[in-house]
């Protein structure tokens, strides 16, 4: 069975007893409602079930009280409106007059006005770009300043009319909205910025309430430099949000009964094996349900690798969850834990696991877990799961042999391409070069003075969120140039687990995309020398780049050259120095 990852609409399904809290809290926010304007938060991580908690909200509204609106407001896909203040407007404004004859009037106005604000931003953004480009250095000063205030457009009378219309009628009906606005920390800090000035200009009125989910930590690190200098990011939004709710925090028990209800629909095991394999997949979890539903699906996914006898084994299905947890994580990046699990004895799996934890503190949590765990199966941890799990094939194997004859030889059997590339790559940072769209997915453009800097095994698992991994067989670089930044990743021939790292990495990078294109156009370009990618898999990571990017204000793209294409590559990287553009 395929589950999916949807919020509950129900709260016949609420698993972590959300219902007393939203209720209570939903009842408070309609009679607020009734003399002020309210703006509400609810905290929490992602993953944590903000949604969820709303979904109920207004279900207990919906049964509760007869002369309310809803309208949800979703940050992450607006509609197609670019700007999210507008898209908000035109969604509440919209979902409220549908079917309704006294507001289709003003609604046309609100959507004509909507048109006529995007077009004056966009010829008026054009306009500066250009005289930007024409005027000396310190007259840029000017420009930029006229640029910034774009963002502070004049609202046009038309917008706000239409608005006033709508709040009158609200008043004169006896009626309420709540507008629910869900996944705005998946956004750029200047989209965030621009929704929540929009919502305190026209939404703090009598009769409106506004419920938003959001990690806060997100959203402070977004604002932060998109805010005037000296405006603290957490007090503009104690501002506009008013009323703040922490998510309540789901408890082990129930962490459980919803893990067993999963592992029910999605394997066939006896009481006994589901109950304890519910306990292990709680603490994996670390109180975060949504990481509890994506790990028992994987989990269920990779089983039907696994001979059946296994499943009548308790103490192997739960080494395999730990081994499936463990790869999630993308500790199994680290050669020294993957060996230490092939090899499977428990004290060494985990000191390699608590070795980890001491030098990696953002993987230290599942790090520590993973072992704790393994220890707890002492003395039964079943290392041919490596195997049965395919974490470790038999060329992996073969090849693990004939790296460690070359080590004990000196010999290398393939040509070190990537030392060469570094000091291509930092030729054509300075004079700039394209790469065609013959050697990769699409064309890169890199400008001229473009600073390349080389990105350590440690820096990178700090920033990207990926395995540390020995530099020798993985390097990795960052080239940084006007709004653009790239981040270069290169495989090795000899890199026996090349291809779990890097399906880590991709998955850490992919999932991290809205802050790593916050201020600017992220790049990701991989050049495989290894063909760790098939066709299908570069084509399926372009078309994703590319819906990730609908809902950012930066790009997001993924980039590919071949094992075929490096030495075309090399070649364009020489002409550089000849010629600065290819």
């Amino acid at each position: 069975m395929v589950l999916g990852d949807d919020a509950i609409e129900a709260i016949d399904a609420d698993w972590f007893e959300f219902g007393p809290a939203a209720i209570v809290l939903a009842d408070q926010l309609h009679e607020i409602s009734e003399s002020s304007g309210v703006c509400c938060g609810i905290i929490g991580s992602w993953g944590s079930g903000k949604s969820s908690f709303m979904r109920i909200m207004e279900e207990h509204l919906r049964k509760s009280y007869s002369n309310l609106s809803f309208c949800w407001f979703t940050a992450w896909d607006p509609g197609g409106i670019q700007d999210l203040g507008d898209a908000m407007l035109y969604r509440l404004f919209g979902d409220v007059a549908k079917g309704n004859d006294e507001l289709s009037e003003a609604f046309g106005r609100l959507e004509l006005a909507l048109g006529v604000r995007k077009s004056m931003r966009e010829r008026a953004s054009r306009v500066l770009e250009t005289v930007s480009e024409a005027v000396p250095e310190p007259a840029r000063v000017v420009v930029k300043a006229a640029s910034g205030l774009l963002s502070e457009l004049d609202t046009p009378r038309e917008v706000k009319d239409s608005f006033d219309e709508l709040v009158r009628w609200l008043g004169s009906n006896n009626r309420r909205v709540f507008l629910f606005i869900d996944d705005i920390d998946r956004t750029s800090g200047e989209q965030i910025r621009v929704l929540l000035s929009e919502l305190k200009q026209y939404v703090s009125h009598r009769n409106i309430a506004v419920v938003i989910g959001y990690d806060e930590n997100y959203v402070i690190k977004a604002l932060r430099p998109v805010l005037p200098s000296g405006v603290d990011p957490l007090q503009f939004l104690a501002k506009i949000v008013t009323v703040r709710r922490h998510l309540p925090s789901p408890t082990e028990q129930e962490l459980r009964t919803y893990a067993a209800s999963l592992l029910n629909k999605t394997l066939h095991l006896d009481e006994s094996t589901g109950a304890a394999l519910a306990g292990f997949a709680a603490r994996l979890s670390h109180g975060n349900p949504r990481k509890l539903k994506t790990l028992i699906l994987d989990f269920a996914s990779d089983m039907r690798l696994i001979h059946r006898e296994v499943y009548s084994d308790e103490q192997s299905v739960l080494c395999a969850l730990i081994l499936v947890a463990a790869r999630r994580a993308g500790l199994l990046g680290d050669q020294n834990i993957l060996e230490s699990f092939g090899n499977g004895g428990e004290d060494e799996i985990a000191q390699k696991l608590h070795e980890y934890a001491k030098s990696t503190p953002e993987k230290a949590d599942d790090a520590n877990t993973i072992a704790d765990l393994v220890e707890a199966l002492s003395p039964n941890f079943n290392p041919m799961l490596v195997s049965e799990l395919r974490l470790v094939t038999p060329a992996d194997e073969d090849l693990m042999d004939e790296q460690r004859e070359e080590r004990a030889s000196g010999r290398r059997s393939h040509f070190d391409w990537r030392g060469s590339l570094e000091a291509l790559l930092s030729v054509g940072a300075k004079r700039g070069f394209s790469v065609k769209p013959s050697l990769s997915c699409g064309a890169i453009g890199v400008d001229a003075g473009a600073k390349l800097t080389r990105v350590s095994s440690l820096e990178f698992a700090k920033k990207y969120h990926g395995p540390r991994v020995d530099s020798s067989q993985v390097s990795a670089y960052e080239l940084r140039w006007s709004h653009n930044e790239m981040l270069i990743v290169t495989t090795a021939m000899t890199a026996v687990y090349a291809h779990r790292v890097y399906f880590n990495w991709i998955e850490s990078i992919f999932s991290s995309a809205p802050l790593l294109a916050v201020d600017n156009d992220f790049i990701f370009w991989v050049i495989d020398d290894s063909s760790i990618f098939p066709k299908k898999a570069v084509s399926d990571l372009s078309r994703q780049a590319e819906e990730i990017s609908k809902g950012l204000k930066h790009a997001f793209f993924f980039r590919y050259t071949g094992e075929s294409e490096i030495e075309s590559l090399l070649k364009l990287l020489l002409s550089v120095e000849a010629e600065p553009k290819e």
